[in-house]
């Protein structure tokens, strides 16, 4: 009997979070294009679908009977959702101008916009929190900050330089978002598919066989690929082969909002 119930039991957990994943799926079918942006503004007038799956995240924990690929596609999924959260709560976002003081040969000042940048993640404070440091996101009822769920839970456990192009970086230099959640069968061939894309995306990354400029990413979190052999993790996804002494150099990035509008 007890073993019936513990079957039961299992089904039970396994459907729930299928159809909750299913749920989540469908809101990024509706509301991410084929560039990867979001309808934020959407999502924020029409909030019902996402707080169901939170709340679905708040009361579920992965546990120890879960695969590596099923905990992984959970948690990516959770701090997603919780990246969607946070933007809409605060959307949109302040806008940035940076203001330069002239002053010409008469002696006469002016001031001139040199640098305008909107809607941003970046400038979002919640508490005196930035977005990846304030604590709001409910998982199994605990309460984790972004950070705490990126640094602290994927890259920690999963040791996979993939899982970057699987995070919603909410900026235009991040990997392409993807308009699907993430689940146990579809994640180790996604993930694979989706870092060759970014490798080979002449936006992101600029390779050649002696030249070599790519994503602040692999500057950022250099031993999350190959143990720091960033040029060997290159290679393994890019067209074109780079040099092993190749000079490793890297691109500006943009933290505008990946944002529809």
């Amino acid at each position: 009997m007890k073993k019936i119930i513990f079957i039961a039991s299992v089904i039970l957990i396994t459907n729930t979070l299928f159809s909750q994943t299913e749920s989540y799926d469908t809101i990024l079918k509706k509301n991410v294009n084929n560039q990867g942006k979001i309808n934020y503004k959407s999502i924020q007038e029409n909030p019902d679908d996402l707080n169901t799956y939170l709340e679905y995240l708040s009361n579920t924990i992965p546990t120890e009977d879960w695969s590596e690929n099923k905990r992984k596609a959970f948690w990516i999924n959770a701090y997603n959702a919780y990246t969607i959260k946070i933007i809409i709560d605060n959307y949109p976002p302040k806008k940035k101008v940076d203001i330069e003081k002239k002053q010409n040969s008469n002696n006469a000042v002016s001031f001139v916009i040199t640098n305008t940048i909107s809607n941003s993640i970046t400038f979002i404070k919640v508490d005196g929190k930035d977005a990846w440091n304030y604590r709001f996101a409910k998982i199994g009822g605990k309460v984790y900050t972004l950070n705490e769920i990126e640094h602290g839970i994927i890259r920690k456990q999963f040791n996979d330089g993939r899982i970057h192009v699987g995070l919603n970086a909410a900026s235009y230099s991040g990997p392409k978002f993807v308009n699907y959640a993430f689940t146990e069968t579809n994640i180790d061939q996604n993930l694979e598919q989706l870092t060759k894309q970014f490798i080979n995306d002449t936006t992101k990354n600029k390779i050649s066989n002696t030249d070599i400029e790519i994503s602040k990413v692999f500057e950022w979190y250099p031993e999350d690929f190959n143990m720091g052999d960033i040029i060997t993790f290159i290679n393994k996804y890019s067209n074109v082969k780079v040099l092993s002494d190749t000079e490793i150099k890297y691109m500006n990035y943009n933290w505008k909002l990946n944002d529809q509008k």
